[in-house]
């Protein structure tokens, strides 16, 4: 297997991983608050990380403090920024429409990496920009009496918390990276793991949740943690590394198609006409834009 057909497959289960999240973090949610789902779920991929850093035996010699800093500050945005607010809208919108908005999150890179290192982009990626979000609103507003589950307020955390990992993704490919993936995602975690904490804390301080929970809800979590948070993410950045920006984004629309179909096995949720329409809308104008931007081979404009 030549490097390059091993790297589409890194980035491939990568998406599988994220896509099977889905259905199952919004399993557990009942049983769990946003706060507390979000601190085992990061602990647990802390954890594994740390296992795999040691046994790897990465150092961090020779990374500046500075650097480590950064580092560790982008990793706040996510998990724990992203996921945060993803989680806050799964608890009053569907897996389904989580799945698909999941698919704008291409179109967010790219509009970063415009914004931030003033990528060259042609008007039809605009255009095709418009018509995925045209995907999401056929989806959000023309099935809501179909899937009682579904709400505005719910889909627009989604939404944001999808735009935070776009960001994240945008700074950790174009801004700062390490050398060893395993230390670059243990660095991050490890502060995203720090803020969910003092956020658990000040959430526990307003309104309650002093005890842990019980059992057979966290050892879910725990596992789904190390799903999304450690293989999906070692999978990505593996997959990622040394790839042109539009080949390991363009994949990413593979997260709402696995998203999809796994709520609909492991849920049951119902899959109106309309969920299709506006996926096909989302996903297709994704891919135009990344396969697109492979053929004019955007990049940082000089000045």
């Amino acid at each position: 297997m030549n490097d390059n057909a091993r790297k589409t497959g890194y980035l491939i289960m990568a998406t599988l991983c994220w896509g099977i999240a889905i259905p199952f973090s919004k399993m557990v949610l009942p049983a769990l608050s946003p706060a507390w789902l979000i601190v085992l779920q990061i602990a647990a991929s802390v954890a594994v990380l740390a296992c795999l850093a040691a046994v790897q035996r990465v150092s961090l010699q020779g990374i500046a403090p500075a650097q480590i800093a950064v580092v560790a500050l982008i990793g706040m945005l996510e998990p724990r920024g992203a996921y945060y607010l993803g989680f806050v809208g799964m608890q009053s919108t569907s897996a389904l429409h989580t799945a698909v908005i999941f698919a704008l999150e291409p179109l967010g890179i790219l509009a970063f990496n415009i914004v931030l290192f003033r990528f060259r982009v042609d008007g039809r990626l605009l255009v095709a920009g418009v018509v995925a979000l045209m995907g999401v609103v056929v989806i959000t507003l023309g099935d809501a009496s179909a899937d009682g589950h579904a709400s505005l307020r719910g889909d627009a955390f989604v939404f944001a918390g999808v735009m935070v990992a776009a960001l994240y993704v945008s700074l950790s490919t174009q801004a700062v990276t390490l050398p060893s993936a395993t230390a670059m995602l243990l660095i991050q975690q490890a502060g995203s793991l720090l803020l969910a904490l003092v956020l658990l804390g000040i959430d526990a301080g307003g309104s309650g949740p002093h005890r842990l929970p019980a059992w057979p809800a966290v050892w879910p979590a725990l596992a789904i943690g190390v799903l999304q948070f450690t293989l999906a993410f070692l999978f990505y950045f593996r997959g990622a590394r040394d790839n042109a920006s539009y080949w390991s984004v363009v994949v990413l629309n593979l997260i709402p198609v696995v998203g999809i179909a796994a709520s609909i096995l492991i849920l049951g949720e119902s899959a109106s006409p309309i969920y299709f329409v506006g996926g096909a809308i989302t996903i297709g104008a994704a891919l135009y834009t990344h396969l697109r931007e492979r053929r004019s081979e955007p990049g940082p404009a000089r000045a």
